[in-house]
Order: C-alpha cells, then sequence, then structure tokens
C-alpha cells in the first residue's frame, strides 16, 4: 500500500468515525428541541443516506444488478431501523451508542444456530464481557424518593427505548445475515444494495404516508401514527422545523440536515473502506465511537436546561468500559482464529486430526485407537522374537512386520 493509499485509508476512517459522531449527536439534539414525529423524520433521513450509495463506484453496471430482489432485504433494513431510530427518540443516542454493541452477540448465536458456526473458547468469552458490560447499563436503578409525574415518564421511555433498540440490534444483526446472502447469491454490489434498500425505504413510507400512515412511535406517552400526526398540532411544519430551545445553536431543520449529511458521509466512507481494513481495525473503531461519544455527550449535552440523562454516571462509565473491553477482546479473537484458520489452510494435512470450524485442533479418537493399542505392541515382539530364531534363513517380505506397521501411523 502506497503512502497515498494509506492517507486515503487514514482519512476515510477519520470521516467514519466524525460521522459516527454526528449520527448519535444530532438525534439527541432533535430529542432535546423537540421535534414532532422525530423517529419518522430521522428514518427519512437514513434512507436518503443509504441513498448515497450511488456515488461509490463499482464493477458491475447497473443494467446488470437485479433490482428487484433488494425489496427483501430492504424489508429487513426498515424493521431494525424503526426499532433503532425509536428507541433513540426515547432513551437518546448515547443508550444507543452501548447497547448497539449487543449486535455482536446477536451476530455470534445467529451465526451457532442458522449458520451452524462455532466460534473459539475465547470468542465466547469477549461475548460473555460484553453481555456483563451490557448488564450494567439496563439494570434499573431502585430509588427510595419518591418521584415525580415527569421523572415516571421519562424512566418509562427509558425502558421503552431500551427494549427497542435491544430488539432492533437483533434484527440489524439478522438484517446483516440476509445482505450477506443477497450479495453473495445475487452479486448484487454493497454500496448498489445499500442504494437500493433507500429507495425502497422511502418508497414504502411514502406509500404509507400517501394512504395516511407514519411508523408508529411513542411521543410524550402518546402513539403517533397517522399521517396528521406528523404535523405539529399548530399546524405550520416550518414552524416546527424552526423550532430550537434558548441554549442550542440548532433549530429541528439543520440538526435534521446535519444528521442527513452525517448518515451520507457515514455510508460512503464505510463503503470505500470495504476490503481495504481489518476486523481488528473495525473493532477499534467501534470501540472508540462509544467511548467517544459517552464522553462527548457528557461534556456537550449535560448541563442546565438539558437532559440529566446524558450526563456521566458510575454505571454509564464503568458499563462503556466493560463493553469496550468485550467488544476488543472478541475482535483480536475473531482475528487470530482467522488466522489460524488461513494457517490451516496453507499447512499440509495431519494424518488422525481434524479441525472444528472456528475452533481448536481435535483428536480422532478412532483413528488413535486403532493404530495405538497394546496388542499391536505385542504382535511386534512376538515378530521380533521370530525374526531373531530364522536369522540364518534367506529374507524374505514382511507380512505385516514393523515396515506395515510404520505405514499404518
Amino acid at each position: 500500500m502506497g503512502m497515498s493509499d494509506e492517507s486515503f485509508v487514514i482519512g476515510m476512517m477519520s470521516l467514519l468515525f466524525l460521522s459516527s459522531m454526528g449520527e448519535s449527536y444530532f438525534p439527541d439534539m432533535l430529542g432535546i428541541i423537540g421535534l414532532q414525529a422525530q423517529t419518522n423524520w430521522m428514518f427519512l433521513a437514513d434512507a436518503l443516506g443509504n441513498m448515497s450509495g450511488v456515488l461509490v463506484p463499482t464493477e458491475k453496471p447497473w443494467k446488470e444488478v437485479p433490482c428487484l430482489k433488494a425489496f427483501v432485504p430492504a424489508l429487513c433494513d426498515m424493521s431494525s431501523k424503526i426499532f433503532l431510530l425509536g428507541g433513540i427518540a426515547l432513551a437518546g443516542a448515547q443508550v444507543k451508542s452501548i447497547l448497539y454493541n449487543s449486535c455482536i452477540v446477536w451476530s455470534a448465536l445467529l451465526s451457532r444456530v442458522i449458520l451452524n458456526k462455532f466460534l473459539t473458547v475465547y470468542q465466547w468469552f469477549g461475548v460473555a464481557v460484553l453481555i456483563g458490560g451490557l448488564l450494567v447499563k439496563i439494570k434499573l436503578k431502585g430509588s427510595n424518593k419518591a418521584v415525580s409525574a415527569e421523572d415516571e415518564a421519562a424512566a418509562s421511555d427509558m425502558i421503552w427505548g431500551t427494549s427497542s433498540i435491544l430488539l432492533g440490534c437483533a434484527l440489524h444483526s439478522m438484517t446483516n445475515v440476509v445482505n450477506e446472502y443477497y450479495i453473495t447469491k445475487w452479486g448484487i454490489p454493497p454500496p448498489k444494495l445499500c442504494c437500493l434498500i433507500g429507495c425502497c425505504s422511502l418508497t414504502i413510507w411514502l406509500s404509507a404516508f400517501g394512504i395516511g400512515y407514519i411508523i408508529p412511535e411513542i411521543q410524550k406517552e402518546k402513539w403517533l401514527y397517522l399521517r396528521s400526526d406528523f404535523f405539529p398540532a399548530s399546524g405550520s411544519l416550518w414552524a416546527e422545523l424552526s423550532k430550537s430551545q434558548p441554549d442550542v445553536m440548532y433549530t429541528n431543520f439543520t440538526a435534521w440536515l446535519c444528521f442527513f449529511f452525517s448518515s451520507s458521509l457515514h455510508a460512503l466512507a464505510y463503503y470505500f473502506l470495504l476490503g481495504s481494513i481489518g476486523n481488528v481495525s473495525l473493532g477499534v473503531m467501534k470501540g472508540l465511537t462509544t467511548v467517544g461519544y459517552v464522553a462527548m455527550s457528557a461534556v456537550l449535552l449535560c448541563g442546565e436546561g438539558k437532559a440529566e440523562k446524558y450526563c456521566m454516571s458510575w454505571p454509564t462509565g464503568i458499563s462503556s468500559a466493560i463493553v469496550v473491553l468485550g467488544v476488543l477482546l472478541y475482535t483480536l479473537a475473531t482475528a487470530d482464529a482467522k488466522k489460524r484458520a488461513e494457517q490451516r489452510t496453507l499447512a499440509p494435512p495431519s494424518h488422525g486430526s481434524f479441525v472444528e470450524d472456528g475452533g481448536l485442533p481435535l483428536t480422532d479418537n478412532r483413528q488413535e485407537g486403532s493404530m495405538m493399542e497394546l496388542p499391536e505392541r505385542k504382535s511386534t515382539d512376538a515378530e521380533n522374537a521370530a525374526a531373531a530364531s530364522t536369522s540364518t534363513s534367506p529374507p524374505e517380505a514382511p507380512e505385516g512386520g514393523a515396515a506395515s506397521g510404520e505405514s499404518q501411523v
């Protein structure tokens, strides 16, 4: 890799990190300002951002791409995004930045159950550490003091939001499996599949909006699902988009626009980096994103007039540290398993052993038992005695002697 290629990769990784921060920060700004039907607005921005994949060049032209095949992946992606974005609107992107790492857990379980792939002990250890960190974050804290109705509403939003994010992560992991199948089966280039998913998601949303419905979401303990719920009670959409808060430098519209650009840049950086960096780099990037946004939100969003949920707390800090440790352990274990699998592929096969997929070398006991039994040792002693007693006889070809025994081994 030349200097220009290295500079390009470093630039794209920096863009990937910054856009990941933007994808978390600006939804929280929308929540602080208060945007009517926030989940639907974020869904539209995400769909438009996916459509930016059309800017990534691929070897296969559009005329050779089976575009209609992208409908199923689009439905899967749409279902996962509804729960993820809905959870962000309720619980905040700081919670999502931590719980999103649960995708590793879901992917490990799906690989074992659906694809019948085996993980190494070290990979499962990383998953266990990651689960421990997630449990620290989602553990409900008891309180001995009386709480107001506003606090109870905030706690309810946090429970709904956390559950929605975890379910969205599970569906997102399933979506990745579906996308991989369609990319392999139909030869759809990933950037073009991303663009097609964005187009399908936008078309489905506009169709639902045309018949009077939007994506269902909870806002201020009220379900929104009708087209009329997409517009504010005042009836002025522009007034809603122009709304801001005294201590916030953004309006709803500028925050939404920044979220759209963050989603677009994230998609472009990801697909330009596809195949250029390894799993370890991606794992480190995921860990940095978690730590980075937890720290960023605590500094920028915790203050007077802003929600207390963004302030740094011991459960949040400990959970973040444990989750990042679990991500790094799993990433390093996966890289080690992949390296060992490549070495076993290049090395000549050893007789009498086999290797479990993704695991450690195992001994084939059936072959061992047939080759290393005591009776075989006794027959060798008897043959040596017979050879000594007939040392003056003409040499004959051995039948079952030491030579044949070695050939069996």
